[in-house]
């Protein structure tokens, strides 16, 4: 009988080391050896299961992609387009942040050096684009008299402003700001005309 591969079981050892070498030591300062001494393997081990440090930011953005996907897929499975535009703006505009502090900074520190990895840039952009697309395309939906460049623009505003409103809510500013950007999230939607 052949033994079981153990590559993906590896590669997801080697990446839960890699977040919590970044957590302690920030991404710049983590070296290979450092994740391999914390992963319990040899820095070879890396270089067989995922490569060069590139790839390794690159296979952390996307494993952290794909299971972002897999939970928005989940909590909007079964939702009317109404039902998910509504979703959508609740948890843009939480009152509690949507992922825990480690996640956070993993998150941040990903987007803060994305210049120096161009693969993990590309897949972020594409994300964020996804994302564009996907709410507009609900908005059109919801609001079938407005174009679909009047959607894209507005779903692009309203993620922009959720993503800044978040990063200053984790620096403590007061929940009345983050009710003030939902507001203007949802004057926003407005200007798409009335719901079908």
């Amino acid at each position: 009988m052949p033994r079981k591969s153990l590559a993906n079981e590896r590669r997801e050892q080697l990446l839960n080391a890699f977040e919590r070498c970044i957590v302690k030591y920030g991404l710049e300062a983590t070296s290979l050896e450092q994740v391999a001494d914390e992963a319990g393997m040899t820095r070879s081990i890396i270089r067989h299961y995922i490569g060069n440090r590139d790839d390794l930011v690159g296979a952390l953005v996307e494993r952290r992609l794909r299971e972002s996907a897999q939970l928005l897929e989940a909590k909007y499975t079964g939702l009317s387009p109404t039902d998910s535009v509504q979703l959508t703006l609740d948890t843009m505009f939480a009152a509690a942040p949507s992922i825990d502090e480690r996640d956070r900074v993993i998150l941040e520190i990903i987007f803060t050096t994305k210049g120096h990895y161009p693969r993990a840039k590309a897949m972020l952009r594409q994300a964020f684009e996804d994302l564009v697309r996907s709410f507009a395309t609900e908005l059109r939906h919801v609001y079938p008299q407005a174009t679909y460049k009047r959607c894209m623009q507005v779903s692009y505003a309203i993620i922009c402003m959720s993503e800044m409103n978040e990063a200053f809510m984790w620096l403590g500013m007061p929940q009345r700001y983050n009710a003030h950007a939902r507001e203007i999230a949802e004057s926003l939607l407005k200007t798409l005309g009335r719901p079908d």
